[in-house]
């Protein structure tokens, strides 16, 4: 693929990749723990898995940028993207996504040589690839979390650790399944929804912000009730199953310091997610910097309820390395390609 290294980091939306890597470590350290292993032993295992999520993510942002192209050049902000700009033609950002993409399978198979990972793999490929081609034409969002969840389900089915006769174990997948298919909903059809505002309506893009008539007009966002709505609905769900997982699935000990300290952090966490999407889901000023900043924020707060959740699963320590990874991994990326920790040039 033609460009810089730096250009092709951006290309590939790197800043996020460590997060897309986790999903399906995430499935399948939680279930590395139920099985009584613990994620530890099976470090290299997981190793490979966050390498296949790392080709997913790959796959998933290039096409995005190859297919949007064109949208994005309505933009009078987005001109120094490495498409736009033409610091990397078309035929190679294609072909760049279809390799990593069929790259992925490597890591997988070398995990688990069953049907179900990879066959899930492919489901998540697909269900992504869906969402990058066609994703401007019709609101298509649900493909785009479907496919994580796909990719985080891979995960769980190469640990072998799931016993589908266990109810414990489904209530584990249903609300694993819930927060991860919730976070990325929200994040691409109302935090993306609202970023692309003033130019995906002008370019005719038909996304779920443009049906439902959210705008920027002069110089603020118009967010269309419906939108807001749904939005606020989205959020409430995920705050429900979050406090179910809490309370009911993980079984915090509130009768001990550690039980009480993982439901306090939970209780941040949805006050930060509730605080932080009141600064950009309303009448505001359409700065993208700032908008950047607050979902940004936003995103590390659901994200690290998510963790607090599935702690008493996957241990203390690890759980502190899934929260660290991430969050050093998008601050580190964002400095060196953009200069700003909080605001990738996105």
């Amino acid at each position: 693929m033609a460009g810089g290294g730096s250009t092709l980091l951006r290309l590939a939306r790197v800043q996020t990749l460590a997060l897309t890597g986790l999903a399906p470590v995430i499935g399948a350290a939680v279930f590395y723990g139920l099985s009584g292993d613990g994620a530890w032993a099976h470090i290299a295992d997981l190793a490979l898995l966050f390498a296949t999520g790392a080709c997913l993510h790959v796959f998933g942002f290039v096409l995005n940028e190859w297919a949007d192209v064109e949208v994005d050049r309505a933009s009078g902000d987005l001109g120094g993207k490495p498409l736009v700009s033409g610091a990397v033609s078309p035929r190679a950002a294609l072909a760049g996504a279809v390799g990593a993409g069929a790259l992925g399978f490597l890591p997988l198979l070398l995990v688990s040589t069953a049907m179900w990972p990879a066959a899930l793999y492919a489901a998540s490929l697909t269900l992504g690839g869906a969402y990058d081609l066609w994703g401007k034409r019709a609101p298509l969002d649900h493909l785009l979390a479907a496919s994580l969840s796909a990719l985080l389900l891979a995960g769980v089915a190469a640990s072998g650790g799931l016993d589908v006769g266990s109810g414990h174990h489904r209530l584990v997948l249903f609300g694993l399944l819930g927060l991860q298919y919730l976070q990325n909903l929200f994040q691409n059809a109302i935090e993306g929804g609202i970023k692309d505002a003033d130019h995906d309506a002008a370019a005719g893009a038909r996304t779920f912000a443009a049906i439902t008539g959210t705008r920027v007009e002069a110089g603020r966002v118009r967010p269309s009730t419906a939108f807001a709505l749904t939005a606020w609905a989205t959020k409430g769900l995920h705050l429900g199953i979050l406090a179910w997982m809490a309370v009911c699935v993980a079984e915090l000990d509130l009768a001990s310091v550690e039980g009480l300290g993982l439901m306090a952090l939970v209780a941040i966490c949805m006050l930060a997610m509730a605080a932080t999407m009141a600064e950009f889901v309303g009448e505001v000023d359409f700065a993208r910097a700032r908008l950047k900043r607050w979902f940004s924020a936003h995103e590390m707060a659901t994200y690290l309820g998510t963790v607090v959740v599935i702690a008493p699963f996957v241990g203390g320590p690890f759980a502190v390395v899934l929260v660290a990874l991430p969050v050093a991994w998008y601050l580190g990326s964002n400095i060196a390609l953009y200069g700003k920790a909080l605001e990738p040039g996105v």
